[in-house]
């Protein structure tokens, strides 16, 4: 399984071990109202062949720690559009080498607002 996409399941919590199968996964799309917390961040961190990650309009996604894309060296797109981010840590895109998109739309103001590519690689 290369693509999977479970956003708009209201999923609020995955079992260990539920991804273990998915060693080979390039794409998940997880948004759209499911809910991130811990078990969910592991699951996901555990993914390390993801090539892309579309978060978009997920709940629960306030601070992203930095150390969550730290095993994530292939991500190429990460898309955070439509996330309560109220901030990020310095460098907290600073291990995805091979991020290839140029903005992420980051909702820090009511409206979000694009981060310029600068902002992306300093992150």
């Amino acid at each position: 399984l290369k693509y999977l996409d479970l956003s708009g399941n209201f999923i609020t919590n995955i079992e260990p071990g539920s991804f273990e199968t998915l060693g080979k996964l390039e794409t998940l799309i997880f948004g759209e109202h499911n809910y991130i917390n811990g078990t969910v961040l592991d699951a996901i961190t555990s993914l390390k062949s993801l090539k892309t990650l579309d978060l978009s309009r997920a709940d629960g996604i306030f601070e992203p720690p930095v150390e969550i894309f730290d095993s994530m060296k292939e991500l190429e797109v990460l898309k955070l559009s439509g996330c309560s981010i109220s901030s990020l840590e310095p460098g907290a895109f600073a291990s995805l080498k091979n991020l290839k998109q140029k903005n992420a739309l980051v909702s820090l103001y009511p409206f979000g607002f694009v981060l310029p590519e600068c902002w992306v690689k300093i992150l």
